[in-house]
């Protein structure tokens, strides 16, 4: 998970919170750096989906999953966001 913020910080370790209760391995960057250095530490990790958080994730109750084999992105409601992933894990 990649919280845009530190401020985001609390909200990103909830979802993690979630994620793993549900068998998702999951890793918060919880340091400050730019979404370039979270994705670059991600990829060094070789985890394959990103969720990020910002400002507008927040504002709408979602969260940006990025795949990081092909690049694509999507924004998916933080409620949908278990089937989102479960069948792609």
């Amino acid at each position: 998970i990649s919280p845009m913020t530190s401020e985001i910080l609390p909200k990103a370790n909830s979802l993690a919170s979630v994620l793993r209760q549900n068998g998702i391995r999951t890793e918060v960057f919880s340091q400050e750096g730019t979404l370039r250095k979270q994705l670059d530490y991600a990829n060094k990790l070789g985890i394959n989906y990103v969720a990020i958080i910002g400002e507008n994730e927040i504002a709408s109750e979602s969260v940006t999953i990025k795949n990081m084999v092909t690049s694509d992105q999507q924004t998916i409601a933080v409620s949908d966001l278990l089937d989102y992933l479960i069948p792609k894990i």
